[in-house]
């Protein structure tokens, strides 16, 4: 890839995405990935969910954090409500720069269900 280019639908092991385009900073990038969940998902207003940040192993924290912030900014404005979150490093693609995001719809049982105590090393727990 050429410094001010992004490759969209990356397989999480480095195969070819479906396209690849220029470089549309962190805002528009979110609402581009928010478009395809969202629409795949059929969510009508008010939808609750949990939202996952994931970065491919060398994106930093900060990087992260700025499209976790796009992401809730967005999906505010689309009318949905977000009651937990997460950002890091959660499956990697081998120190690959780019992140993923998923979106799980949640009521009571499966918000219990995330907040529940566990060992799991790599699960940080409160969204």
């Amino acid at each position: 890839l050429a410094d001010d280019e992004v490759e969209w639908g990356l397989g999480i092991h480095g195969e070819q995405g479906v396209e690849r385009g220029p470089w549309l900073g962190a805002d528009a990038t979110v609402a581009r990935l928010l478009d395809t969940l969202v629409e795949d998902g059929g969510y009508p207003d008010g939808t609750r969910l949990a939202l996952l940040v994931n970065g491919l192993g060398a994106t930093p924290p900060l990087e992260l954090a700025l499209v976790a912030r796009a992401a809730l900014i967005e999906l505010r404005r689309r009318g949905l409500s977000v009651e937990r979150a997460w950002t890091g490093t959660f499956l990697s693609a081998l120190d690959m720069p780019g992140c993923s995001l998923s979106l799980l719809p949640v009521d009571e049982a499966r918000l219990a269900l995330l907040d529940a105590p566990t060992q799991a090393r790599a699960w940080p727990g409160d969204g």
